[in-house]
């Protein structure tokens, strides 16, 4: 099985432009280098989770990979603070 082919990481997340076409507020999620935005979300408390596709996805590889060291451990944690929005982007 090959690796899913996907923007790399890592991705952040911004609140986009509300004007009077825009019903709700809205978050974009994009690349780190802004070439690409990867999603436009309505709920603002979903754009952190989307934002850290790229650190879960490479943090459960590592543990697939190379089992449950303390650094694989470590990144997982990282990962998972970043989807729940507790660490800063």
């Amino acid at each position: 099985m090959t690796d899913t082919a996907f923007t790399p990481g890592p991705w952040k997340w911004d609140a986009g432009d509300v004007g009077q076409d825009y019903a709700v507020p809205y978050c974009d999620v994009y690349a780190d280098d802004r070439d690409a935005v990867i999603a436009s979300v309505s709920n603002p408390d979903d754009a952190p989770l989307i934002a850290a596709a790229p650190d879960l996805y490479e943090a459960l590889k590592a543990l697939d990979d190379r089992g449950h060291t303390m650094a694989t451990w470590e990144l997982a944690k990282r990962a998972l603070a970043k989807a729940r929005g507790e660490v800063s982007q």
